[in-house]
């Protein structure tokens, strides 16, 4: 008797979540991750109602990940401009999820990606504000530099989306990153 591979929401979830990083929302659909998970559909039904509900189940444990990443970086160190540099050369790595992002924010129209995509980024923008206060700039000052900060952020996704040979690789990584850290902390 073979095994049978018994999974959870979370399964379900990363599993659309990787999906879209590949191929955007469209992507998440019940019958191509059920055989990429080497299941039958009445898994995916016993853990969600709808693919609706997978999404959203999805774009929750990518809030979560993004909000533990930048909590792990808090806690990691207690100087604010060491965090920041952290925090950008963990966001300007290509190894990361820049896909995810650049797909979610071109479905951003959708009722249940547009809110989660709201939280998100408001929640980011707090926290980079609240880094760059507590390196000594005013409230309006580090408001405007986490506005810039993340601008750059997402603008790196777009870029490495559509035109993916303009952005720094290898060995011109780490000059890039030392110049946005150098530019954007101060």
């Amino acid at each position: 008797m073979k095994n049978r591979v018994r999974l959870t929401r979370e399964d379900w979830a990363i599993a659309a979540l990787r999906a879209i990083a590949r191929g955007g929302l469209k992507a998440v659909a019940v019958e191509p991750l059920a055989k990429h998970l080497g299941v039958t559909k009445g898994s995916f039904y016993w853990h969600f109602k709808n693919r609706d509900e997978l999404l959203q189940a999805a774009l929750l444990r990518w809030e979560f990940l993004g909000d533990e990443a930048i909590a792990v970086t808090t806690r990691s160190t207690s100087d604010p401009r060491k965090r920041l540099q952290m925090l950008f050369e963990a966001a300007f790595d290509p190894k990361n999820a820049h896909a995810l992002l650049h797909h979610l924010s071109t479905a951003k129209a959708s009722p249940i990606v547009g809110p989660v995509l709201q939280r998100v980024t408001t929640k980011r923008l707090q926290a980079l504000t609240e880094m760059y206060i507590e390196c000594g700039l005013d409230e309006s000052t580090a408001k405007h530099r986490s506005l810039l900060a993340y601008a750059t952020y997402v603008g790196m996704f777009q870029i490495r989306a559509t035109a993916p040979d303009a952005t720094p690789v290898k060995a011109h990584l780490l000059p890039f990153t030392e110049h946005i850290t150098h530019t954007l902390i101060p």
